[in-house]
């Protein structure tokens, strides 16, 4: 690269503050044109609301004493937020399914956890089946519930179920866990296909959680969606209404995102959805960082349309020529070699073929 030598955060700026930092990157010769725009949010106070005020339509405590006090005493959770207190109204009070939508790191275990624990002290055949898009977020949350369930209520088990777990161990967690930790591909090819094994946990199944939900959506969050029809469908042959409860940082229409995904009926008004985030949130800055395009391998310029168009068809007709002419319909036209096209867009294709 030629003219200034490229800054180092480490380095040259370490001890300048974050805006400094920008302000540098927009005036060096090497990056003043990438980036594009600063956007500054100011800090948020937090908003609490005491657990004394969460109650019932009765004034009776939606959380015993237990719970509070240990949550206080063990935790150091001397109040809820503002969104904590609403969600656990919904669920708690209203019975009702619950939608939480709010920013990273501002509570929404606690918000679907806390349901699961008093259920849990008042039934302990009570059981919960948490939902992950991966194996490898619910293995990363597991030490994290584990220590709040362990807190709060010590005989609540929990554990992941997922294609990792041994099975000589399943038949032992199914026995003596209460809440599940796994994922949707555990819930088609284990639960929901050997759902007989599983009758005991079933029947007496209280809550389902959706964690990050925002994944659910496009070709994935349509399969998503038909895969709990079928769970629902299942649960009613075994007399089990358990609410479902799904929590994200990103989705903006949370109601009818999460209506549509689980097909209850909006009119009849069976979901509340929670998005006013009231968790504390320090000064933010946002930069919005436009890269330059990269360059052809034989010169420094672009390389056009056309040329990268007839390189991609001489690609994919040397494919086919190792590959046999069953390899045809595995790109759709003007789809390059190697390039990555959405599942949506395969799936019109292979339809209109």
């Amino acid at each position: 690269a030629t003219g200034q030598a490229t800054p180092s955060p480490a380095g040259t700026f370490s001890n300048e503050s974050v805006l400094n930092f920008v302000s540098s990157l927009q005036e060096h010769l090497e990056y003043k044109r990438q980036v594009c725009h600063v956007e500054s949010f100011c800090e948020r106070p937090a908003e609490y609301a005491d657990f004394d005020d969460l109650v019932d339509a009765a004034g009776k405590p939606l959380l015993s004493a237990p719970v509070v006090e240990a949550l206080r005493g063990q935790l150091g959770i001397q109040r809820l937020f503002r969104h904590q207190h609403s969600s656990l109204k919904a669920v708690m009070r209203d019975k009702k399914h619950l939608c939480l939508t709010t920013g990273t790191s501002s509570g929404k275990s606690l918000a679907f956890a806390l349901p699961i624990l008093e259920d849990f002290r008042r039934d302990p055949s009570t059981r919960a089946l948490i939902l992950f898009p991966t194996k490898a977020l619910a293995q990363d949350q597991l030490g994290k519930l584990q220590k709040l369930f362990r807190a709060v209520c010590p005989g609540l088990g929990v554990c992941t179920f997922d294609g990792d777990t041994a099975r000589a161990d399943r038949a032992d967690l199914l026995k003596n866990c209460h809440v599940f930790l796994t994922n949707p591909d555990m819930l088609h090819f284990t639960i929901l296909s050997y759902h007989s094994r599983w009758r005991h946990i079933l029947e007496n199944l209280r809550y389902v959680v959706l964690d990050e939900a925002h994944v659910y959506r496009a070709s994935f969050g349509t399969h998503i969606a038909l895969l709990l029809r079928r769970f629902r469908r299942v649960l009613n042959h075994y007399n089990a209404k358990p609410r479902f409860l799904a929590c994200s940082a990103s989705i903006r229409n949370a109601s009818a995102f999460f209506s549509q995904l689980l097909g209850f009926d909006e009119t009849k008004k069976e979901c509340a959805a929670v998005d006013d985030d009231t968790a504390g949130r320090g000064q933010r800055r946002f930069c919005i960082w436009n890269p330059p395009e990269i360059e052809a391998e034989d010169g420094n310029q672009e390389m056009p349309l056309a040329p990268r168009l007839d390189r991609n068809a001489q690609k994919r007709a040397r494919f086919r020529e190792k590959e046999g002419g069953g390899a045809a319909a595995r790109l759709p036209p003007g789809v390059g070699f190697r390039t990555r096209s959405s599942s949506y867009d395969q799936a019109a294709w292979i339809l209109a073929q």
